[in-house]
């Protein structure tokens, strides 16, 4: 059995305190895999995991980051004390890591693309021989998994433009049979970048501000043969500044909507052919189309699921 393991627990936070500092500042410290289970009696139930090497104590592992962070966090964003020491750890557990990765990723389908652990391949290789198989590792817990609508809206809008009903429409604004570049902007484990090579691109570009997550894309390219591609650690998508026009090339972004509101000048600015977005809730989504307005994209198609809004759009 392997010496690393996974910690899965709740951090109780009260909900006056919760903010995107607190969970970027978790992110940073090396918690995972961060869902928000519920929120009662204003508090917020954070479920996340922790990895961990050796035969150190876990409850202690915890605790001592946790303790860590409350420090940082009464000292540089001036929190009180009394409201930081009413957050705690509770239902904490411990997993032998190949246990919990191993039940991590369920093989899911999205039309024709069937998706599956990388660590079941021999075990399905020869039962979906009709089906193009799309293999996921999750090393790091990166975001990108079919258990959220975000992730599969963008999946099943990409199979109708490659393969489905929405192909012929979208051709009037971008040649499909010619794209340049695929940009796929906060690419969590890089899935929609892994279906974009059906689009048969020249390049496949994936953006990701977390660096343990651009190593899971990165293994992800390489155990699907993914060769025309490129993985980039930033935030900014500044980059493509030096290329006023990717007329013949598609943004894809699922991601909040306070990144797009944070960076909606860099994004839209930039002359693709085609946006597919997606990430907003549908208490943002009147918002999200002043933002779309102001910057000049026309809305082809809108789509709701559980909550959450994803958009195709051109310019």
């Amino acid at each position: 059995m392997s010496d690393k393991k996974v910690i899965d627990f709740i951090l109780k936070i009260p909900i006056a305190l919760f903010s995107k500092k607190i969970v970027s500042n978790l992110i940073l410290e090396g918690f995972k895999d961060l869902n928000i289970l519920y929120i009662k009696d204003n508090f917020v139930y954070l479920k996340m995991v922790l990895f961990f090497k050796g035969d150190y104590d876990f409850l202690e592992t915890v605790n001592n980051k946790i303790v860590k962070l409350k420090s940082n966090w009464n000292r540089f964003y001036n929190y009180s004390l009394d409201e930081l020491n009413l957050i705690e750890v509770i239902d904490i557990r411990l997993f032998d890591y190949e246990e919990y990765i191993g039940g991590y990723i369920e093989l899911f389908s999205v039309g024709n693309f069937v998706f599956l652990p990388y660590s079941k391949k021999e075990i399905y290789k020869d039962e979906y021989v009709d089906k193009e198989l799309i293999y996921l590792d999750p090393k790091f817990l990166a975001f990108g998994n079919e258990r959220h609508p975000t992730t599969l809206s963008v999946l099943e809008i990409i199979y109708s433009l490659v393969i489905g009903d929405l192909k012929k429409d979208i051709n009037k604004f971008i040649d499909l049979g010619n794209i340049d570049v695929v940009v796929d902007y906060g690419s969590g484990n890089g899935i929609l970048s892994l279906v974009s090579k059906y689009f048969n691109p020249k390049l496949i570009l994936a953006i990701e501000a977390i660096f343990s997550y651009t190593l899971e894309i990165k293994n992800n390219f390489k155990i699907n043969n993914l060769v025309n591609s490129i993985v980039i650690n930033a935030i900014s998508p500044k980059i493509f500044s030096q290329k006023k026009s990717f007329k013949n090339s598609i943004l894809l972004a699922n991601i909040p909507f306070s990144v797009f509101k944070d960076l909606q000048d860099q994004l839209f600015t930039i002359d693709f052919g085609l946006f597919i977005l997606s990430g907003i809730k549908e208490e943002f989504f009147d918002n999200f189309k002043d933002i779309l307005k102001y910057y000049n994209l026309n809305l082809l198609k809108e789509i709701y699921n559980e909550g959450w809004y994803s958009f195709i759009c051109y310019k």
